[in-house]
């Protein structure tokens, strides 16, 4: 018996790499595993077609289009998205929603600028941020329930004025509730 598993179009998450050096390459690497629909933001390019992965969609600015043609000719087939300054990753997301995807993982600097602009598509798409060696996963419910080792650092983000840290002491079921939407961050 095989222990292969078919995994149709579009089901598993796809790769938003808006910063290739905010998360360590072994740890993206890990997110390739499963062969997700990479989309690689403009300014992570070079460093991203230096680790020699299959790029899927580059999202560059309309003045560079016609280079990045020229440099990106290898990737194909290659989806080459043009955007306005201020909407590289919602061009990203617009995408992602045209093709029916259903959750993203963005590699990207944790921070405020890039939260209120994944906010308008939190309840339209599962999203993880994917920054330096911790995952923060959105909570739209208001609560958490996860099976977690002995001494797990967990982070409850609400928003940047309130933040919480806890360690669980054993293992076992974590249940974090909230009246509000939250972020858990935790090591991956």
């Amino acid at each position: 018996m095989s222990s292969h598993h078919f995994v149709k179009e579009g089901q598993e998450p796809a790769l938003i790499i808006a910063e290739a050096t905010a998360a360590p390459f072994e740890k993206i690497q890990e997110l390739l595993e499963w062969s997700p629909t990479v989309i690689v933001m403009e300014p992570a390019l070079p460093v991203v077609l230096s680790w020699g992965i299959k790029i899927d969609v580059a999202i560059v600015s309309l003045s560079t289009m016609e280079t990045w043609k020229k440099t990106l000719h290898e990737q194909g087939p290659l989806k080459l998205l043009s955007h306005s300054d201020e909407e590289s990753i919602a061009t990203a997301f617009y995408f992602l929603l045209a093709s029916k995807q259903n959750s993203t993982y963005v590699v990207a600097t944790w921070g405020s600028p890039l939260l209120s602009l994944i906010g308008q598509f939190q309840d339209r798409i599962s999203v993880a941020i994917m920054a330096g060696k911790t995952r923060w996963t959105f909570f739209p419910s208001g609560k958490y329930n996860k099976w977690m080792p002995a001494n797990t650092q967990i982070e409850i983000f609400i928003h940047p004025h309130q933040v919480e840290k806890l360690v669980t002491e054993e293992e076992g079921m974590i249940n974090i509730e909230r009246s509000s939407p939250f972020w858990i961050g935790t090591e991956w």
